[in-house]
């Protein structure tokens, strides 16, 4: 490798590990350029072009161009070139950008798309002269195409593409981050319990649960309106199911828990319905909830009770329902470390991993006449305890189970590892998870795929 080389990506990477507060171009360069060398090394050819297209895109739009056209000399495709000629316009240069594209080869009809598409980017760029420029390329090229039918459609989708540019663009493009909002904390506490429950959710049902909920939820709110508790209590009994009235009992103690009225929140805990299925885990969730305030009023002998009273809740729900099981107990666990009870937490984290451990795997979700999207298998639920651990600071707990769920379901789970690992902000921790993955091809995907959410939270341009 080149020594000159070898410096950068030493470099970059020693910035990475640095400190996820870095900023995130050179980090996702950094990385890029490590993953070069495992899209070299994967044997089949047809992943390996597909592996490096990638690096290609995600260097051109973070605007390393001499890094993305060094790794494109050896793959001749009209898009990918036309995606260098729009990151080349985007980063300043539109000259070269329509040098390149009059360079383009390929069969008419290809040209033609990959020509309109850097055309529409120059308007995206508010720069349409040379959008025009493009489009009248892009004219040349569908005028050779020997299928009439075929060069009629795309000369027609041509001609509504050069009506659109005398407008203004929907969605301007520019070289300027656009990171996403970061959104302020409520100062309102989050509601107690899971609304939609923890069987495998169904779309329809949970409409008609919504539609059945308001006018309960109404006469409820209505009484705590004028902050009549036990008025409120009373109109519980008029629920239909045990969820509802756990509902409408988590209701009353979110609203008495705002005002410090922890004898009514604890009542209304303990009047939840113990059917053994999503009841008793919402009883469990507001038991945890009131656990932490209790703690935090130093009345640790109510917290402890809290506790076992939520936890013997959880071990007694139906195997069925071991996704709500796993979750419950994994932030039943989450909030015992935040309480101060590390060492307590850590086994209640190790009761929702086997909870975890009883789900269907993965594998399931493509299997014919079981598979479909609103079922939940084991890899949800270590999403789950994941994301907890890394909430009460438990990085090697994490990392347990990041190697639990890898061992139990595969390369599935790789995306998903690194997804939990990037959402917690821990970049240096997903990068080294991804290195420490068997193959090539699936070192370089782990790799792409953390420079992605890099260059995504950073707001680089989409193109």
């Amino acid at each position: 490798m080149h020594v000159r080389l070898i410096a950068v990506i030493v470099g970059a990477l020693a910035a990475l590990y640095a400190g996820d507060d870095q900023d995130r171009y050179p980090q996702a360069r950094a990385l890029l350029l490590t993953a070069a060398h495992d899209c070299d090394a994967v044997a089949d050819a047809k992943h390996q072009r597909g592996c490096r297209e990638q690096l290609i895109r995600l260097l051109a739009r973070a605007g390393y161009l001499a890094d993305a056209e060094q790794q494109a000399r050896h793959v001749d495709d009209p898009f990918l070139s036309a995606s260098l000629a729009i990151a080349h316009a985007v980063y300043g240069d539109a000259a070269s950008a329509l040098a390149a594209i009059q360079a383009l080869k390929g069969e008419p009809r290809v040209r033609s798309e990959a020509i309109d598409w850097v055309a529409t980017a120059l308007w995206r760029l508010n720069r349409n002269d040379d959008a025009l420029k493009a489009l009248a390329l892009a004219e040349t090229s569908a005028r050779q195409i020997e299928d009439a039918q075929k060069r009629a459609n795309e000369l027609r989708s041509l001609a509504v593409q050069k009506d659109a540019f005398a407008g203004p663009p929907a969605n301007p493009l520019s070289a300027d981050p656009s990171p996403p909002p970061h959104t302020a904390p409520s100062p309102v506490e989050a509601f107690p319990i899971t609304v939609a429950g923890f069987r495998d959710p169904d779309p329809q049902l949970a409409e008609r649960r919504q539609r059945e909920n308001e006018p309960y939820l109404e006469h409820i709110y209505a009484a705590l309106a004028k902050d009549d508790f036990e008025g409120a209590l009373a109109g519980v009994n008029a629920a239909t199911s045990d969820f509802q009235k756990a509902l409408g009992l988590a209701t009353i103690a979110h609203l008495a828990l705002q005002v410090k009225r922890f004898d009514i929140a604890e009542q209304s805990a303990r009047a939840i319905p113990d059917d053994k299925a999503d009841a008793t885990l919402a009883r469990a969730e507001l038991l945890a909830v009131m656990m932490t305030h209790y703690s935090k009023d130093h009345n640790d002998e109510r917290a402890l009770r809290c506790f076992q009273a939520a936890h013997d809740a959880i071990v007694s729900v139906s195997p069925a329902l071991a996704y709500g099981r796993a979750v419950v107990m994994a932030e039943l666990a989450a909030k015992q470390a935040e309480d101060g009870f590390p060492p307590d937490a850590r086994k209640t984290f190790e009761e929702a991993s086997r909870f975890a451990e009883q789900m269907p795997p993965d594998v399931l979700r493509a299997q014919k006449g079981i598979w479909t999207p609103n079922h939940r298998f084991r890899g949800d639920a270590f999403d789950q305890i994941m994301i907890r651990q890394l909430r009460a600071g438990f990085a090697e707990d994490a990392r347990r189970t990041a190697h639990t769920w890898r061992e139990s379901e595969g390369a599935r789970a790789d995306l998903s590892i690194g997804g939990v690992w990037m959402g917690a902000n821990q970049t240096s921790e997903a990068v080294a998870f991804a290195r420490s993955l068997p193959s090539p091809m699936e070192r370089a995907e782990g790799i792409i795929n953390i420079a992605r959410d890099l260059l995504d939270s950073a707001g680089a341009p989409t193109f």
